[in-house]
C-alpha cells in the first residue's frame, strides 16, 4: 500500500510540473501579425494604429523591419465609411505611401495606368476597402491593393493585403501642455514642428518621429506632398552639428513631382534627446547649391526649421 500510495504522489507532482511548463508556454509573445504582400513577398507588421479627424483616415503600419505603409483616405462621410476608396497618383487625399527604411526611398501612389508594374494580373486601379469601422469601439479592419513607385528609381511595389487596428481619434492627443498638478507628472509632448521651405510657407500635413537600426528620422509632409526627412544617430546627444551628404545627420527634400536633393551645408542642433521617453526637439537649417554629387540634385534651401517628436 505504501508503495502504491508513492507512486501516485509521484505521479501527481509530474503532471504538475508538465502543467506548469504548458502555462509558461502560453506567455509566449505573439508574433508579428501578417499585414500585406509586397512584390510576391510577405510583409509582416509589428504595429498597426490609425488617426481619425473631420473625415480624414491614416493608417500607419510599420514593419518587423523597419519599413512603412501608410494609407490616406477623406473624406469619410459619416454612415458611409464602410466602402471602397480609390487610391489615386499626386492625390492630397487618397494616396498610399511605402517606405522601406528610415530615411529610404519613399514610393507614391503611381499613375499606373500604361501597366508597366510588371503584374499583369494585377488591377491597376489602387484601392482601399473598409470593411468595418466602429468609432465607438476604436476599430477599423481594411483590404487593399495598391501600386506605389520610387521617382528616383523607377522602382515599383504592388502591395495587397488586410489589416485590423485601432483608432487613435485626434482629438484624444494633447496639443498644448497640461496644468501639472501635486506631485506633478510628465507629459509626452505632441509631434509639432515648423520650417520656412526657399522663402515660403511649408504647410505641414504630417510631422513623425521615428527609430530603426540605429537611427532616428524625423519628417515633414506637406498638404501637396512635399517631404523634408532629417537622419540621425539614435544615440545623438544636444548640441550643434553639420549636415553631410554622406551619413549622420543628413537631410532631404523631395518635391511634389518626387525629386530629391540633399543638402550639402547646414546644422542641426540638438536642444533636447530623452532616448528612455523617446522625446527628441531641435531646430535646423539647410541648404543645397545644386552640385551635390547625387543625381537630380537641386537648390533648395531651409531655414527657421524646428521640431519636437516622440518615436
Amino acid at each position: 500500500m505504501k508503495i502504491r500510495n508513492l507512486f501516485l504522489l509521484v505521479t501527481l507532482a509530474l503532471l504538475t510540473v508538465f502543467s506548469s511548463c504548458k502555462d509558461d508556454e502560453k506567455d509566449e509573445p505573439e508574433a508579428p501579425v501578417v499585414s500585406a504582400n509586397i512584390n510576391g513577398n510577405i510583409w509582416s507588421s509589428i504595429s498597426r494604429t490609425a488617426t481619425y479627424e473631420d473625415g480624414l483616415l491614416e493608417v500607419t503600419l510599420v514593419g518587423t523591419d523597419g519599413s512603412v505603409i501608410r494609407l490616406n483616405v477623406e473624406p469619410l462621410l459619416e454612415g458611409y465609411e464602410e466602402d471602397s476608396y480609390n487610391l489615386t497618383y499626386n492625390s492630397t487625399a487618397n494616396f498610399a505611401t511605402y517606405q522601406a527604411s528610415p530615411g529610404g526611398a519613399l514610393y507614391s501612389t503611381a499613375d499606373n495606368s500604361d501597366n508597366t508594374s510588371g503584374y499583369p494580373s494585377f488591377n491597376c486601379q489602387s484601392t482601399l476597402e473598409i470593411t468595418s469601422f466602429d468609432s465607438d469601439a476604436k476599430e477599423l479592419s481594411v483590404t487593399y491593393a495598391f501600386y506605389v513607385e520610387d521617382p528616383i528609381s523607377s522602382s515599383v511595389k504592388v502591395i495587397t493585403g488586410g489589416t485590423s487596428a485601432t483608432i487613435i481619434p485626434v482629438e484624444d492627443v494633447p496639443t498644448t501642455p497640461t496644468t501639472p498638478t501635486t506631485p506633478t507628472t510628465p507629459t509626452t509632448p505632441s509631434n509639432s514642428g515648423s520650417l520656412t521651405l526657399d522663402g515660403g510657407s511649408f504647410s505641414a500635413m504630417y510631422i513623425t518621429g521615428m527609430s530603426s537600426y540605429g537611427m532616428l528620422q524625423v519628417s515633414f509632409l506637406s498638404t501637396d506632398l512635399k517631404t523634408i526627412s532629417i537622419t540621425l544617430s539614435s544615440t545623438i546627444t544636444p548640441g550643434t552639428y553639420n549636415f553631410s551628404e554622406i551619413g549622420f545627420p543628413s537631410v532631404s527634400y523631395t518635391n511634389s513631382s518626387y525629386q530629391s536633393s540633399t543638402a550639402n551645408a547646414g546644422s542641426i542642433t540638438i536642444t533636447e534627446h530623452d532616448q528612455s521617453a523617446g522625446v527628441l526637439k531641435g531646430t535646423f537649417n539647410a541648404s543645397s547649391d545644386g552640385t551635390s554629387s547625387y543625381s537630380q540634385s537641386f537648390v533648395f534651401a531651409i531655414t527657421n526649421g524646428s521640431f519636437v517628436v516622440t518615436y
